[in-house]
């Protein structure tokens, strides 16, 4: 909470509106829940990038509830848990400081590929490996957990070009992914109880497994143009 409260007096005090007043929308209030839709109907580019983003949510989702599976399937302790997320969470940061550099290199679509085949890969061992097995693959997860960057920065290229701005474009992601947010740990928690029943309690895991590949493959089957920007465009063309 403290620093939270000391964000929001920074952004108060040192961050100024990226847009002029004449390129701001006025505020007004939207139909709820649903807002999120037009991101599926403002042209093939943004609708492709909208449904990798959706997949994305979903796999990702296990984690608000994959400690209960980890502790169930393998009989992890709150210590193990403890440790393994906080190893996750330290090698996501690392990765992150390197995600500029590394998108540069190998170019959105090649990284989000990249980053969400990690994630396929750790819910599938998370599900049906060994715990030295799951800690070796921490760096799968590194980068699994920073799919979603390159993915958002063209969005915001692509949403600019349809008339939605950055505002619009993240009210519209958050409602997205918000709801997905409800529904998915309620998801993963029948999946699992179904799994538990019928011997194979991994299914949670197995699904988001499915999930992450499945953007992976959507991902990969793109066409290059949704993810270059029109400068790139331009230099093919010449």
């Amino acid at each position: 909470a403290g620093l939270v409260a000391m964000l929001a007096l920074f952004v108060v005090v040192r961050c100024r509106e990226s847009l002029p007043q004449a390129a701001r929308t006025p505020f007004g209030l939207r139909p709820p829940a649903l807002g999120f839709l037009r991101l599926f109907r403002s042209g093939p580019n943004l609708r492709t990038l909208s449904m990798a983003s959706a997949l994305q949510t979903v796999s990702m989702s296990m984690g608000d509830s994959w400690q209960v599976f980890a502790r169930e399937i393998r009989g992890w302790d709150a210590t193990q848990c403890g440790l393994y997320g906080s190893l996750s969470g330290l090698g996501h940061t690392a990765t992150a400081l390197l995600v500029r550099r590394s998108v540069r290199r190998l170019g959105g679509r090649s990284y989000t590929l990249l980053a969400t085949t990690g994630v396929a890969t750790t819910d599938l061992i998370l599900g049906l490996g060994s715990t030295r097995l799951c800690f070796a693959a921490l760096p799968f997860n590194w980068v699994g957990r920073t799919q979603g960057v390159a993915l958002a920065a063209r969005s915001s290229e692509v949403a600019a070009s349809e008339g939605i701005g950055q505002g619009g474009l993240a009210g519209d992601r958050q409602n997205m992914q918000a709801l997905l947010k409800v529904f998915c740990p309620m998801i993963y928690g029948y999946l699992f109880r179904i799994g538990y029943q019928n011997g194979v309690p991994a299914l949670p895991f197995i699904f988001a497994s499915t999930v992450a590949a499945t953007g992976g493959v959507l991902v990969y089957f793109s066409r290059s143009y949704v993810w270059a920007s029109e400068v790139e465009q331009k230099q093919k063309l010449r």
